[in-house]
């Protein structure tokens, strides 16, 4: 268990990789592209999109 936990934080984007993921989402990049210029998984990338959506919708 210990060295699952180790392995997942070294996957664990950092809170720098949402603020890039958001400006380039900002700026209409496409979501492969922001998952990988990030090192997102999709369900994060899409989570993202939809925050964004949400917030220009309000």
């Amino acid at each position: 268990l210990g060295r699952r936990q180790d392995e997942l934080e070294l996957h664990e984007p950092s809170g720098d990789n949402y603020r890039h993921a958001a400006r380039l989402m900002g700026k209409g990049a496409e979501l492969e592209e922001v998952m990988e210029d990030c090192g997102l998984a999709r369900g994060e990338a899409e989570l993202l999109a939809l925050a964004q959506k949400l917030e220009k919708a309000s």
